[in-house]
């Protein structure tokens, strides 16, 4: 699925020699980076913005949306590297941005058309972020799963990312809409019942209750997969709701002890 989004995992435990490689963004000019170890330095460089360069050190992360965009990052020496980059094709671009409607894809989507460098941000990983790169690393099979495993840590990583876009779209819609944010959700309530984050909260319960339906991952991974602060917020949510916590709702399936 979604074969124009593509994951590179770097691995560099010895840390003895600085490790560098030059890098360009054209082919793929949305890419999400997530750092967990290490230290990188890392020096961007655009026709029309010069040169932009930055740091990434651990729990940090990037989300850019550039083209024509050349560069080269160096990972300081004597400390181990581990980073996961998460890159988008401007054909892939195009198609989440149809399929989700988020406002941010389509942006990215119409100015990367116009050949603009449009976004860049520095981010502190979210505790959904961390624990799904950190897996990664520690739960890497070998040999036929382990292409298997990365794709699925693909499509987890997507949806995290995408659910945390979202979760930021109040303001942004409002913005858009030329709408104060009280008016935006008084709009939201007449036509959806809710106010948007409240529809974000309700699409974030519907996904916690698949997880916890599948059976394969515990109340804290699925807290904060799906964007919760904490395994009690989750827990309160979801018993207000649902009328009983995830723990009882998920041995209920049987699925999980």
């Amino acid at each position: 699925m979604f074969p124009g989004v593509t994951l590179h995992v770097y691995d560099n435990p010895n840390a003895e020699d600085c490790y560098g490689c030059e890098f360009c963004m054209d082919v793929a000019p949305v890419e999400f980076v997530y750092c967990v170890s290490g230290k990188v330095r890392v020096e961007l460089a655009h026709g029309s913005a010069g040169a932009m360069p930055f740091t990434l050190e651990e729990g940090e992360g990037v989300v850019s949306c550039m083209q024509r965009v050349r560069g080269y990052s160096t990972a300081e020496p004597g400390v181990p590297l581990q980073a996961v980059a998460l890159r988008l094709g401007k054909g892939e671009l195009s198609d989440l941005a149809r399929k989700t409607q988020c406002p941010f894809l389509t942006r990215w989507e119409s100015a990367i058309r116009r050949a603009r460098t449009v976004f860049f941000e520095k981010i502190t990983l979210s505790p959904p972020l961390r624990v799904a790169v950190q897996q990664i690393y520690a739960k890497l099979p070998s040999g036929s799963l382990r292409t298997m495993f990365l794709e699925s840590k693909k499509m987890e990583l997507l949806y995290l990312h995408l659910n945390y876009l979202s979760a930021r779209q109040g303001p942004e819609l409002a913005r858009e809409a030329g709408l104060t944010k009280t008016r935006l959700n008084a709009v939201f309530r007449v036509m959806h019942g809710d106010t948007v984050f409240g529809i974000l909260r309700r699409e974030r319960l519907e996904y916690a209750r698949r997880l916890l339906e599948e059976g394969e991952k515990n109340i804290t991974e699925i807290a904060y997969e799906c964007g919760f602060s904490s395994t009690s917020h989750l827990t309160k949510v979801f018993a207000d709701s649902f009328g009983m916590p995830p723990k009882r709702y998920q041995l209920g399936c049987g699925r999980y002890g």
